[in-house]
């Protein structure tokens, strides 16, 4: 999804990322992928892309993470961590009438 202030019809994601890299403009980019898995291999690909080869300007987040901060703002809260949201979704799985 690209969200932007200007009125653009299409997108070519690829294009403009490629576009932002060239021109060393990466901190105007804010990407978001769903594991930290991805996050490691694109973070990898664009600095070896780069010209200075640094990581410094890149705006890279997973979807937990971005969440995270955006919901921290908001109000503070606990995160869960991963075996603690399973067991609990289990038990309420568990305690599901059908």
């Amino acid at each position: 999804m690209i969200l932007t202030n200007t009125n653009i019809k299409y997108v070519n994601l690829d294009d403009l990322v490629n576009s932002k890299i060239q021109n060393s403009l990466l901190n105007e980019l804010l990407l978001i992928v769903p594991t930290n898995r991805k996050l490691r291999r694109l973070k990898k690909e664009i600095i070896n892309h780069t010209i200075l080869r640094s990581a410094h300007t890149i705006h890279l987040e997973t979807l937990s993470t971005f969440t995270e901060k955006l919901l921290k703002l908001s109000k503070p809260f606990k995160t869960l961590s991963e075996a603690a949201s399973t067991v609990l979704i289990s038990q309420r799985a568990e305690e599901m009438v059908l």
